[in-house]
């Protein structure tokens, strides 16, 4: 009914976070009725559900959800945001939300910096500062410690008092205690006795109106346009930070878009300019330059055609014509004829082969194209008349071939036999690739396989044209037809067609570059959705539109591609355009939470840290919890009495074997000393020692941002610490991080796991990481999951568990390679009790059987009750350390803690919460 309190408890994987989503409209229900307000909500238009969600219904999720790159401040604002609120009347909700949960002095923090309960206060500032009419809570103190749960269930009842309808999932006793009525779901049906219809008008308010208290929380006069111009700019205003926060990304797509256009303006120069020089090579070849071939080229070859020794040869006969100043001779030798090596084959089997440009032409072709050469004498010596081998080598391919110059004794062999090199080309003239060939003499081309011999004639400037008419008589008086004469003039009718057709083959190019390059920044942005969907799911279900998210990426793409593509554009003022101030990377804050609602100055370290408005961090909508999973039974003793031995003994097989046995006499299980951290200006660590005996079921506790979580992460290798020494039995863990990492399992909090998965094949992968065979790891995967009781959902993907059943086969990656320490962080959070006394026992019988348990959790009455061992952490320093009874010193372990730790008030909360 409206304003009741309801706990709705159960199983893991019973339904209840499915349901939860189907009453806030963030799913649909498949049948039956829904009515919200009296309003049944198949009726609902989609804009009418995302203003439901946006102002009458508030969402704290299981997890916290928070966007790691923003401050807890504009975290806490983002539904305000949507709701198009101005910015004083968001500056003052929010510090009214987060003072109460004792967050104000947190505000300008990065999510990033927070503790998992510090995260988890902000997602219920979240949710209090829309001051809905209905307050959804999935197990909203699994990540708080016992003074902030005490908290938060005060703030819940002051909540209901005030008018707002209560529905919390929660396995905690106290936190359904403080629930004025309490239903238990099975398999997906209420249960205990109660009926369906029995929860109906509790969900559905019917032919009742919202409580006067969210009436006046959502009676802003201000005028639509108003509140959409201001939603535009928050989002115009999220397009920039996005980029400007992640300057890795951003470099990445700016470099993108930068190839694309630059390589297209690139092209086009390039085309203009290659385009240029074909023509004026091309006209400059015009004037002066006639290119003659036989008809054919085998019997020319062979009846002296292009020899100037024959006497039938027509060389005499054109240098003879009027206009003509240098008959030349050319032909090419393609390298796989050639074999060209620079030492005998027989003496060096295995050398490479020249594979540069191998020509036979003889002095005149030399002189015809202006290439000089080094000595006077040496290009004459291609016409010598003792009919000697002897080669000319390029400047460049003299340094391929490792000729070191020319002269007696340097030579080069062709086909098996020795070439004299005796000269150097230093400049090639007209022909460019003369300095990267090998030009041997016409004695080395006849025992050769020639390709294109020819003659090439050069002339006085404008004699081509008739020089074209009258060598054909002048070669073969009585079959002139047999002669073809090519002269340059003939190609300049095609300069216009080169030039065109050569800009238009660059263009292509360029435009393909540019495709490429948009395409490529095309795919970083949709990958950048994709990882963004978990904010985009959590925008969505606090009422933003399907327009809104559209509107947010359009206009990232907009930046970035305007961003991209002006210094190009503008290239003459690109070092000037971006000013210093707004070059990519971690600007200073453009939100309004550059202080705190209090109207107090931010503290130094948090006015310097850096925020960001927003990023998309969130798998609210993807984590559903339907499907139906069996009752909680008793374990099979099978499958106990299996793990147990897999936890006593190791494989057989040495080659199997995942943890060499080593001595633990004397050896604690974890030995810290001098451990820091620091975050910025925050310490998170300061200077802990501590020892965790081998064998001992060790508890670490302590209040949220104790730092707890980073401790663990650094003891088993996931972060890095600042100063410090830890080992693990024996192990040094950063000097040999993976010898350490061997010896232990790891359930971290807040560590994704690949959710695309099965639970089977999760489990099968984390044993085959660990270097397992794949029969072992058949067996115990098949022996977790039916001791964690997953067996019917093995095959179903881990994204589709409920927060339980991810929290078990999390648990069972950690077990799969029987380490000798488990360190588990948080591992009962969200497990409902049957579930959790499972969990307790298979502990228990692993540390009966040698194996060290450090477990993380805010439950005082669980670690007294679990452990043998227990520290208490609290600013990041041991307050204390010891066997359980040592540290409660005759008190119950809860009250010790607050003592130790302090911070305990009494307060009321906030004026609003307490106005019906």
């Amino acid at each position: 009914m409206p304003g009741e309190f309801v706990a709705i408890v159960g199983p893991s994987g019973a339904g209840k976070s499915t349901l939860l989503n189907v009453i806030g409209l963030l799913d649909t229900a498949t049948g039956g009725t829904h009515r919200l307000a009296g309003v049944d909500v198949r009726t609902l238009r989609e804009v009418d559900r995302n203003r439901a969600r946006s102002e009458q219904i508030g969402f704290v999720f299981q997890d916290s959800h928070v966007l790691l790159d923003d401050s807890a401040a504009v975290n806490a604002s983002l539904a305000l945001k949507i709701q198009g609120l101005p910015q004083p009347e968001r500056r003052r909700r929010v510090g009214a939300a987060l003072g109460s949960l004792g967050m104000l002095h947190r505000a300008t923090e990065r999510a990033a910096n927070l503790s998992g309960g510090e995260r988890q206060r902000v997602a219920i500032a979240r949710a209090m500062a829309t001051r809905p009419a209905l307050l959804l809570a999935d197990e909203p103190t699994g990540a708080l410690d016992s003074e902030n749960t005490r908290r938060i269930i005060d703030h819940l009842l002051e909540l209901n008092r005030a008018g707002v309808t209560v529905l919390v999932i929660t396995h905690e006793e106290e936190v359904s205690r403080a629930a004025s009525r309490v239903v238990r779901l099975v398999d997906g049906r209420l249960d205990d006795g109660i009926s369906d219809a029995a929860l109906e008008p509790s969900l559905s308010g019917a032919d009742t109106t919202a409580p006067a208290a969210t009436a006046a929380t959502h009676g802003s006069h201000d005028r639509p346009a108003r509140r959409r111009l201001r939603r535009f700019a928050d989002e115009l205003l999220d397009a920039v930070s996005s980029h400007s926060g992640r300057p890795g990304r951003t470099a990445l797509l700016l470099t993108a878009f930068l190839l694309g256009t630059g390589g297209l303006v690139c092209s086009l120069g390039i085309s203009q300019s290659a385009a240029a020089q074909v023509a004026e090579r091309l006209t400059a070849a015009s004037l002066d330059e006639v290119v003659v071939r036989s008809g054919d080229e085998r019997t020319a070859l062979r009846s002296g055609f292009y020899d100037r020794r024959d006497p039938a040869s027509p060389i005499l006969a054109i240098s003879e014509l009027e206009g003509v100043r240098e008959v030349g001779y050319v032909a090419s030798v393609p390298p796989s004829n050639a074999r060209l090596t620079l030492l005998s084959p027989l003496a060096v089997k295995s050398q490479p082969s020249f594979l540069g440009p191998v020509r036979v032409a003889d002095a005149q072709y030399l002189i015809a194209q202006g290439a000089v050469t080094s000595g006077t004498t040496s290009r004459a010596l291609l016409n010598n008349s003792w009919s000697g081998d002897v080669a000319l080598v390029g400047r460049a391919a003299a340094k391929d071939l490792g000729v070191a110059g020319s002269g007696p004794g340097a030579a080069v062999w062709i086909g098996g036999s020795p070439v004299d090199v005796v000269g150097t080309i230093v400049d090639g003239g007209r022909d460019p690739l003369l300095e990267r060939a090998v030009i041997l003499s016409p004695s080395v081309g006849a025992r050769l396989n020639v390709e294109d011999p020819h003659l090439v004639v050069r002339t006085e400037p404008g004699f081509p044209a008739p020089l074209a008419e009258a060598i054909p008589v002048a070669a073969s008086a009585g079959n002139p037809e047999s002669v073809r004469v090519e002269t340059v003039a003939d190609l300049r009718s095609l300069r216009i067609g080169v030039a065109t057709d050569l800009g238009t083959l660059v263009a292509i190019s360029s435009w393909i570059l540019l495709a490429l390059a948009s395409l490529s920044a095309a795919t970083a942005m949709y990958l950048s959705v994709q990882s963004r969907a978990p904010e985009i799911a959590l925008r969505r279900a606090v009422g933003a539109s399907r327009l809104s998210i559209w509107r947010i990426f359009t206009l990232e793409g907009f930046v970035i591609g305007t961003a991209g593509a002006l210094p190009v554009a503008r290239s003459a003022c690109a070092a000037s355009w971006w000013p210093a101030r707004h070059r990519v990377g971690r600007r200073r804050s453009i939100s309004p939470w550059s202080r705190p609602a209090s109207g107090r100055a931010p503290s130094p370290a948090s006015s310097r840290r850096p925020t960001r408005h927003w990023s998309l961090h969130d798998p609210i909508l993807q984590r559903p919890s339907g499907g139906e999973h069996p009752e909680m039974g008793a374990r099979s003793s099978g499958a106990l009495h299996r793990l147990n031995r897999m936890f006593d003994a190791p494989p057989p097989d040495p080659a199997t074997r995942l943890v060499e046995d080593r001595p633990l006499d004397g050896v604690s299980a974890v030995r810290i000393r001098g451990l820091f951290k620091r975050f910025g200006d925050k310490i998170a660590v300061g200077g802990i020692d501590l020892d965790v005996p081998a064998g001992s079921f060790y508890g670490l506790v302590g209040p949220n941002g104790a730092g707890k979580t980073t401790t663990l992460s650094m003891a088993t290798g996931l972060l890095r610490p600042d100063a410090g020494q830890l080992s693990i039995l024996g192990v040094d863990v950063w000097p040999d991080p993976l010898a350490a990492k061997r010896l232990v399992g790891v359930l971290s909090d807040g560590i994704a796991l690949f959710d695309r998965l099965s639970g089977e094949q999760l489990v099968t992968y984390h044993g085959l990481l660990n270097g397992m065979d794949r029969e072992t790891v058949r067996a115990r995967t098949r022996d977790l999951l039916e001791l964690l009781d997953l067996t019917e959902a093995a095959g179903k993907l881990v994204v589709d568990y409920s927060a339980g059943m991810t929290k078990k086969i999390a648990l069972a990656t950690a077990l799969i390679h029987a380490p000798r320490l488990l360190v588990l962080d948080e591992p009962f959070e969200s497990v409902d009790p049957v579930s959790a006394a499972n969990i307790r026992d298979i502990l228990h019988g692993y540390v009966d059987s040698g194996g060290t348990v450090i477990v993380s959790s805010h439950a005082m009455d669980l670690v007294q009750r679990m452990c043998d061992h227990v520290a208490i952490i609290a600013g990041g320093r041991v307050l204390a350390a010891g066997t359980v009874d040592e540290v409660r010193a005759g008190q119950d372990l809860e009250d010790r803690f607050v003592d130790l730790v302090g911070g305990r008030h009494y307060s009321k909360g906030p004026e609003w919460l307490r106005t019906s």
